[in-house]
């Protein structure tokens, strides 16, 4: 996971904080079930500090709902931010909640802008999936870009293009799907075919 052994993940743009409220609703109920999936499968690790990876659901027009950065016990409210508005070219990101959102929150940001009918995007980070990339028949990037940058969300978004399952180049993966249950269910089919 070659961006994620840095030390210190952390997000790259500024994060506004418009309230520190936690995320509810529907949403937040189902990233936490997926959350906790993701975890027990081995698509989200752990490591010290939180998790390696991060899930997300649109609420309205580009709003979505994010785990936190650091992430670590997805049964609490406050390990989840309401994503308010993103200005990609300052990199800022104005939230609801009382963590920063997730290192990946612009690449959320851009497929749900690029894709309104994509409802949920599921990244998460499998050496499995990642080593069986070329039988999977899916897309791959063409660079490994690093992990929070613009450069890894245009990457996503390229090579994504209209399809739902796209793997980030010596990175991860992503997942995206109507539903939550749809984004959950694909990433499951995906590490089911590369065991």
């Amino acid at each position: 996971m070659s961006g994620e052994a840095e030390k210190g993940i952390a997000p790259k743009f500024k994060t506004i904080f418009a309230g520190t409220d936690p995320a509810k609703g529907p949403e937040v109920d189902r990233l936490k079930y997926w959350s906790r999936k993701f975890i027990d499968e081995g698509l989200m690790p752990e490591y010290p500090g939180g998790c390696f990876g991060n899930l997300s659901c649109r609420t309205a027009g580009n709003k979505f709902v994010i785990t936190a950065s650091g992430m670590k016990a997805p049964d609490d409210d406050g390990s989840f931010c309401a994503v308010e508005a993103v200005d990609a070219d300052k990199f800022e990101v104005t939230v609801k909640g009382k963590k920063a959102p997730s290192s990946e929150t612009v690449l959320h940001y851009k497929i749900y802008r690029a894709r309104p009918e994509v409802n949920a995007i599921f990244h998460g980070h499998c050496q499995t999936i990642l080593d069986r990339a070329g039988s999977l028949g899916v897309p791959v990037t063409e660079k490994g870009s690093p992990y929070g940058t613009a450069e890894l969300a245009e990457e996503a978004l390229k090579a994504l293009g209209k399809g739902d399952f796209v793997i980030l180049k010596g990175h991860g993966f992503v997942s995206v799907g109507h539903s939550a249950d749809e984004a959950g269910s694909r990433a499951l089919e995906y590490l089911e075919r590369s065991r």
